[in-house]
């Protein structure tokens, strides 16, 4: 006898649950009862030594603990054994968090937690020689769930209009010409030639909760400076990227690095002028406006996860 495969399937480190039999003739039959609740609050508040009441502080989310629990089936006592080994050995790794990823039919993608073992794995036998219960209770320090990456966007830094006038008003002027282009004039009127570039990248969040933004900076760029349109606040790097090094900024973590490949990248928040750290706001955007000191040559790309509770 195998489990059938569920609508709403989990994964955790390299183990699918819910999804009927596998190759090896095993399958489950599980449920994670608390990944729908909110991450509990962390209300602080400090009574008031002379006067009524408390004074308040943020009330920041906690980490979030959950727990799979349910049944998995083996196709023979020894194939239960390997069974049990597997699942005794999830997320092993001291050093490494785990995406738990939930696979619901009747949300519009996979949302994912990070996660880790907090206690101890409880698989036990049971008297028939093929079936195992489970509970493995994992630990999420960060309580929020997200989407798989929405896709990448780039931009190059914002550049003026190249040579010529650029007409950008009215064809019908009233009380003279309104001009936005160079005035050194090459080659007479130009009509809206060589506009230039806006240096502007837009990211969305369908999501319930602020958004992380990873930014990536290849070079040459000297001095690079992000800036959100809407909020005015800016992220700004003193130093030159060269060669093939690439810059790093991590909106969740506030960390930047530089380096050419994950081996040899180097911590240089020390080196910013400006730390104004911004995400893309719940169930909405974010306008973000790339420049630097240089004339050209640099991208800059742009990652963001819708993010829920």
């Amino acid at each position: 006898m195998t489990f059938p495969e569920l609508p709403v399937t989990w994964s955790l480190d390299g183990f699918d649950f819910n999804v009927g039999q596998d190759g090896q003739g095993h399958s489950t039959i599980v449920d994670v009862p608390e990944w729908d609740d909110a991450p509990s609050p962390k209300p602080r508040f400090t009574e008031r030594t002379e006067g009524h009441g408390a004074y308040f502080a943020p009330n920041y989310r906690g980490g979030k603990a959950m727990r799979i629990i349910g049944t998995a089936q083996a196709m023979s006592q020894s194939s239960r054994e390997l069974l049990r080994d597997r699942l005794s050995a999830l997320c092993m790794g001291p050093n490494t968090l785990y995406p738990l990823t939930c696979r619901n039919p009747y949300r519009d993608g996979d949302l994912s937690m990070w996660v880790s073992v907090y206690d101890k794995p409880v698989i036990r036998r049971q008297r028939d020689g093929v079936t195992l219960t489970v509970d493995i209770p994992l630990f999420a320090p960060t309580p929020w769930k997200f989407s798989s990456p929405n896709p990448p966007v780039n931009t190059t830094q914002a550049s003026p209009g190249l040579e010529g006038i650029l007409w950008n008003g009215s064809p019908t002027a009233s009380g003279g010409i309104e001009f936005n282009g160079s005035p050194a004039v090459s080659g007479g009127w130009i009509y809206e030639a060589g506009a230039g570039s806006v240096g502007l990248l837009r990211l969305t969040n369908s999501g319930n909760q602020e958004a992380p933004i990873t930014f990536t900076i290849t070079s040459e760029s000297l001095n690079p400076l992000l800036v959100s349109v809407q909020s005015q606040q800016r992220i700004r790097w003193n130093g030159l990227i060269t060669g093939n090094n690439y810059l790093i900024i991590d909106t969740d973590t506030e960390q930047v690095s530089l380096g050419n490949s994950d081996e040899n990248r180097v911590n240089v928040n020390g080196t910013l002028a400006e730390s104004g750290f911004f995400t893309v706001p719940a169930n909405s955007y974010i306008d973000v406006e790339y420049r630097h000191d240089l004339v050209s040559g640099s991208t800059v790309t742009a990652v963001n996860s819708n993010v829920y509770t």
